[in-house]
């Protein structure tokens, strides 16, 4: 994270970069509910996470608009549901834009 936008956050706790780890994942609503993550990273975020930032939606202008609702309310619905098995779960942000 070089961005100066994390400075502040660098200064003020050194080393806090190492406490986030992106996973990739599938959201459409044709998968199942693994939300695409595998079961290894399933339980690592069931065990370990305190903060769930889910920020991901179609912003796609040419997405048919059932494709896309369905995406967005249901990949929400599924980060939720998931995050309700989190052991340490303290807060969870969602922050779409569709």
């Amino acid at each position: 994270m070089i961005l100066i936008l994390f400075e502040r956050i660098r200064k003020e706790r050194p080393g806090a970069e190492n406490k986030v780890k992106v996973i990739p994942g599938d959201l459409c609503p044709e998968n199942d509910d693994s939300l695409g993550i595998s079961e290894d990273d399933a339980k690592t975020l069931q065990n370990t996470v305190s903060i769930v930032f889910h920020c991901a939606a179609t912003l796609r202008l040419e997405a048919k608009l059932k494709d896309a609702i369905l995406t967005n309310t249901m990949g929400t619905w599924k980060v939720l549901q998931f995050s309700r098995g989190m052991n340490n779960l303290e807060v969870s942000v969602s922050e779409n834009n569709p």
